[in-house]
């Protein structure tokens, strides 16, 4: 059998590999990322959401993503209020989720990204003091352990 060479087996028609070249690295901007481990979720409630307030949120909110890298979900709330007039007040409530805690936040403005605006700086706030208990706990413990030898150090009669 000198003059036979031996080929590789094909690929049936029905397997996941038919039909795919060469695995190639994907190329992703930032914001596609986030979305993979972010999951935003918009509710309009007297106003429809528009793609122009999905990214305006989108960018507000993508910094808390890289304060708080666990968040798993956020959810937006848009509520336009008629009181004081047609027009009337624009409402916004969040929800971000991370592993066992959720932050919670509300702000009414004139408009919906002065809103979105002031809800961020609460969440932010929130997030960054969720991030000093976690680290004073951790310290607190480390700080009665330090006492106890203080007082053994003392002589007793």
């Amino acid at each position: 059998m000198p003059g036979r060479t031996l080929r590789q087996a094909g690929v049936g028609a029905k397997t996941r590999s038919a039909g795919r070249g060469p695995a190639q690295p994907d190329e992703q901007d930032d914001d596609e990322e986030m979305d993979a481990t972010m999951e935003l979720t918009y509710t309009g409630r007297g106003l429809t959401v528009t793609d122009e307030i999905r990214e305006t949120a989108q960018h507000k909110l993508a910094r808390l993503a890289r304060l708080e890298p666990r968040t798993t979900r956020i959810d937006l709330e848009f509520i336009s209020e008629h009181h004081p007039k047609p027009d009337g007040m624009k409402r916004v409530e969040a929800a971000l989720s991370i592993p066992r805690k959720t932050f919670r936040a509300h702000a009414e403005a004139g408009d919906v990204p002065s809103a979105l605006d002031d809800v961020a700086e609460k969440l932010e706030r929130q997030l960054r003091d969720h991030h000093g208990k976690r680290r004073s706990g951790y310290h607190r413990g480390l700080e009665s352990a330090h006492l106890s030898p203080e007082a053994a150090d003392t002589p007793e009669g």
